[in-house]
């Protein structure tokens, strides 16, 4: 008698699809399909701008980050919620060092004054 086999699931039958691609073509198939499929969206949604994709995706990891880090924090008495932002530098040109200090003074000088005047 034939024995009855176990439906997989996709997420099943992906996971054993993919460990025999490995195991056939080795992690560089990967790889190499990781930078094809980057060069083309840097081609096809970024113009070649290859820096603005980068920065794009780091800016979006960090979204990503403050999203958590705002769901996990819980209400507040009053309703509300209140977290630490962690602080993303402006653009540096290549080679220059950021100076944390120097970012966090240019966001203070730039906030707009208070009605009431502030300190």
């Amino acid at each position: 008698m034939a024995k009855k086999r176990k439906k997989l699931s996709k997420a099943e039958a992906g996971r054993i699809g993919g460990r025999a691609t490995k195991k056939r073509h080795g992690i560089e198939h990967y790889r190499a399909a990781g930078r094809k499929g980057f060069m083309v969206t840097v081609a096809r949604h970024w113009q070649g701008d290859k820096s603005g994709y980068l920065r794009w995706l780091r800016a979006r990891g960090w979204l990503a980050d403050v999203t958590r880090l705002f769901d996990a924090q819980p209400l507040g008495p009053d309703g509300t919620k209140c977290i630490e932002i962690p602080v993303i530098p402006d653009e540096l040109e290549d080679g220059e060092e950021a100076d944390p200090f120097e970012f966090i003074l240019a966001s203070i000088r730039s906030a707009p004054t208070p009605e009431w005047g502030g300190l």
